[in-house]
Order: structure tokens, then sequence, then C-alpha cells
């Protein structure tokens, strides 16, 4: 399905340049589109759809939230241009090691990426991730710390 600006106004229960929330969770939407209309958007769900790019989120300024969990996901570029997140639940998508480094620069608090089978794949799965992730505060739920 094609996320529309009907979709978007029913989900926001009120005018779109002022939404800070939207679910759009299980609509079986396929991309990322009409966020634009949101610039005031902080929580963003996204999951449980068909989703392969993240990209579209250029003029959220504010978001600080992001569910994309449950989707297709294999391209990031869509999140290089943000610089700290609150939470970022990735977890049960296609992502690589090497599209995971288009976000090594952001500082996030939570982090979820389980259920990514390329990335899991690895038995020093955690090292990695914090090691290719080095600002981040949690992963997968459990805090980082030096051991």
């Amino acid at each position: 399905m094609r996320l529309s600006k009907q979709i978007l106004l029913s989900k926001a229960k009120k005018k779109l340049k002022s939404v800070e929330y939207i679910d759009l969770s299980d609509l079986d939407i396929v991309a990322i589109e009409w966020l634009s209309l949101c610039p005031k958007l902080q929580s963003l769900n996204l999951r449980n759809n068909y989703i392969d790019i993240v990209c579209n989120l250029t003029s959220c300024n504010q978001l600080w939230n992001i569910d994309l969990a449950n989707n297709r996901i294999t391209n990031l570029e869509g999140l290089s241009r943000f610089v700290a997140l609150g939470c970022l639940n990735l977890s049960n998508n296609s992502l690589t090691w090497t599209e995971l480094r288009k976000i090594q620069h952001l500082q996030i608090l939570d982090v979820y990426l389980h259920g990514n089978v390329k990335l899991e794949n690895d038995p020093n799965y955690r090292i990695h991730v914090i090691d290719v992730l080095p600002n981040i505060w949690t992963l997968d739920g459990r805090m980082i710390t030096s051991t």
C-alpha cells in the first residue's frame, strides 16, 4: 500500500503541521512518503510494514523515536542526516554491517537490532555492533558498559 495524505490525516487525528506522534504500523506500507507534511513529528511508528529503504525523513527535524521493526529494511541512507535519536528500533529487518556503518556517527540512547540475521550470525554480534556504533547507550535492551 502507498502511504497517502488521507491515511496520515486519519491516523494523526489533528492537523498534520502540529502532529508529534503518528502510528502507521500494520498498514502494509511499502515506502515512507508524505512525512514532510508533519514537520513537528517527534515519534514515528512504522512497525510491521514492507519498507525496504529508510528515506524521506529530511523534513522531520524533531524526530526522536523511530520504530521500523519488522520490515524489510536494507538501506539506512535516510537516517544518516540525523545527529541523535532517543530510540531507534530496527529489529527484524535485513540489515548488513556495511549498511549499519551509515549511521555510525549517530548518538542513540536505545537501539534495537535483534532479528537481523546477517548481523546476528556474527558470533561476536554485540561487540561488533558496539564497534560500528560507538555512540549508543543500550543495545537490544542491555546497557553498554566497559566490560
